[in-house]
């Protein structure tokens, strides 16, 4: 069977401790399951699952916890956790190249709108903490504003000053009209 089927199996052998194979099975006929010793074997081994009403009733014959039943092994539980992590982290380095690409454009974006109007957008720029790099100090630059965004997050509002809000001094400057469409775009 599956995986599951092998732990679990493992998990109720070992917690049928002095309950014997024959036992269990003659217990598990009385609350109107079709199980004999061979039925406990098989379970144990993984070749069979263990239904959830059976759990349910084996759990209370042997006098533990439902859980117990179905939890992994600590070394296994850590392996999946540590490769979720993992995961995760290769996400987040993702998202922090993404960051460097978009503030890249957006520095870039600002250079054009100084040379067309001669106004300087560098105040908003430094606002988000933008390094103006390459390589590991843009992903550098990233990770210091998920750091950043994590702290402000944990603030809320309340706490944020009119430094860390630089969309609000844009929003002022340029605010969002409706078009035909719905959509909402900021005027140029």
């Amino acid at each position: 069977m599956s995986e599951h089927d092998e732990i679990i199996g493992r998990n109720l052998a070992r917690l049928r401790d002095s309950v014997s194979q024959t036992d269990l099975a003659s217990r598990m006929r009385t609350r109107g399951h079709k199980w004999t010793q061979p039925t406990v074997v098989s379970i144990e081994k993984g070749e069979r699952p263990l239904r959830v009403s059976e759990a349910m009733d084996v759990s209370e014959i042997l006098g533990v916890d439902l859980y117990d039943l179905v939890t992994y092994p600590p070394a296994l539980t850590f392996y999946y956790q540590m490769s979720r992590t993992e995961e995760a982290r290769a996400q987040m380095l993702a998202w922090a190249l993404r960051y460097e690409a978009q503030a890249q454009l957006l520095v870039k974006e600002a250079a054009e709108y100084q040379k067309a109007t001669g106004e300087s957008l560098d105040y908003e720029i430094d606002n988000l903490e933008i390094v103006k790099g390459s390589g590991m100090s843009e992903l550098l630059s990233a990770q210091a504003a998920l750091a950043g965004f994590i702290k402000l997050e944990a603030a809320g509002p309340a706490g944020w000053g009119p430094a860390e809000a630089p969309s609000s001094s844009l929003m002022a400057r340029f605010p969002p009209r409706l078009i035909d469409d719905g959509e909402r775009q900021a005027e140029a």
